[in-house]
């Protein structure tokens, strides 16, 4: 089974790796995500940092289970790109919302899916 490091904010339950194991992948069940400090400079570093693990994950051919701030995933992606680094692998699960008695989101993942790379431009 090839390794689907969790690049997420949060730990990965038995029904995602239930999931994952049936896509052909370990999935790592602790978070190793980056989160955004509130340091003037927070953004940028973390950008740094998720760019460095997407840089290890491609070099050691690991998929990347992608999840957390969608800005830091843009920019980190784009320096990567920037730099000539071929992204690793990413996928994400498709998850469905229901409302919970309280009127609250409970969040259900389905499945694993691909993302596909973005087209060349000409």
């Amino acid at each position: 089974m090839r390794v689907l490091r969790n690049l997420t904010l949060h730990r990965q339950g038995a029904v995602e790796q239930g999931l994952a194991a049936e896509a052909g992948f370990e999935l790592e069940i602790e978070p190793f995500g980056v989160d955004v400090s509130l340091e003037p400079d927070g953004f940028n570093a973390a950008a740094m940092l998720l760019t460095e693990r997407l840089t290890r994950c491609t070099v050691r051919g690991v998929a990347v289970l992608i999840g957390g701030h969608t800005g830091l995933w843009i920019l980190a992606l784009d320096i990567l790109s920037s730099r000539g680094v071929r992204r690793p692998d990413l996928y994400y699960f498709e998850t469905l919302r229901r409302r919970d008695a309280n009127d609250g989101f409970v969040f259900v993942p389905e499945r694993i899916l691909k993302l596909p790379e973005a087209a060349r431009q000409r």
